[in-house]
């Protein structure tokens, strides 16, 4: 089973818009690997419940991290760990734009995924809309997409089990039209309620 509590939301949206199975899982195989499909996380943030992340994502949403600090700290973050200073440009773009009221939001990141792909990145998208497998699916996303340091064959058969286990997870079901996060509160991003209500159940500070 995923291991966000978004991936529900993200294969619904994804699905719909590549409209390949194979494609679908290809791509969130690749976001589990990068961000484990938690939309605020910060690179290289383990802390318990992201708490760093949420901090430095409070910090953006507050005005207290500029655009400029934000587009350019070579961090990465976000679904696809955006790092490059013109994705990050891209992605507080969107979120400034006025839909959004956080940059750590799950919709935020799946439309600035989706917009990517429909042009810097079409090749891509082709293929993850013609795949017939997850493996062609996830090869295609991790050197030509996200392009780590690493991609060697042993990442390249890593991120495509994480695909086949999405693939095993949501193929072949009935889902329904996904319902849209919840508006973040000025102090959080937009996290499931139930995770907040466990952090403060077990006293952890979320900032």
């Amino acid at each position: 089973m995923a291991s966000s509590p978004f991936a529900s939301y993200i294969w619904a949206e994804l699905y719909n818009f590549i409209g390949n199975e194979y494609g679908t899982a290809g791509l969130m195989g690749n976001l589990q690997a990068e961000s484990g499909m938690i939309p605020y996380r910060l690179q290289g943030d383990f802390t318990t419940g992201y708490s760093t992340s949420i901090r430095y994502t409070n910090n953006v949403d507050q005005g207290l991290y500029t655009e400029s600090e934000f587009v350019h700290d070579s961090k990465g973050y976000g679904l696809a760990q955006w790092t490059f200073s013109s994705r990050k440009q891209g992605l507080y773009n969107m979120y400034i734009s006025g839909a959004y009221s956080s940059i750590g939001d799950v919709g935020l990141g799946v439309s600035y995924l989706i917009s990517e792909l429909s042009s810097s990145y079409s090749g891509v998208l082709a293929v993850l809309r013609s795949a017939t497998s997850v493996r062609e699916a996830s090869d295609i996303v991790l050197h030509q997409f996200e392009n780590p340091a690493e991609q060697g064959p042993a990442v390249e058969v890593y991120r495509a089990s994480l695909g086949q286990a999405i693939y095993d997870e949501f193929a072949g079901g009935s889902y329904p039209p996904p319902i849209p996060p919840e508006p973040p509160t000025p102090e959080q991003p937009s996290i499931p309620y139930w995770l907040l209500f466990k952090l403060s159940e077990n006293g952890r500070r979320l900032c």
